[in-house]
């Protein structure tokens, strides 16, 4: 029996989580719009006027335990091996 399929819209940390707890029942396929995913989280990479270059992290404003206690359980679950997400 094929395993049902799941279509999720969006590659934002939303998007990201929703399909990363639906694999596991799922096939699923992330759809984004951009030519990244990430959402607002994304690394800038910007030069400085003496011509380092510095990674530049923007996305959260508030990043606690008492604020985000389950995005934080996510962040420790994905300490595994990377794996790259199959977007459209």
């Amino acid at each position: 029996m094929s395993r049902r399929r799941v279509a999720v819209i969006g590659g934002g940390v939303s998007g990201l989580t929703a399909a990363y707890l639906l694999r596991r029942r799922y096939d699923v396929v992330l759809f984004e719009a951009d030519e990244r995913i990430g959402g607002h989280a994304h690394t800038h990479d910007v030069r400085t006027a003496d011509g380092q270059d510095l990674a530049v992290d923007s996305g959260f404003i508030v990043h606690n335990d008492r604020t985000y206690p389950n995005l934080l359980r996510l962040f420790s679950e994905l300490e595994g091996p990377p794996s790259r997400p199959r977007c459209r």
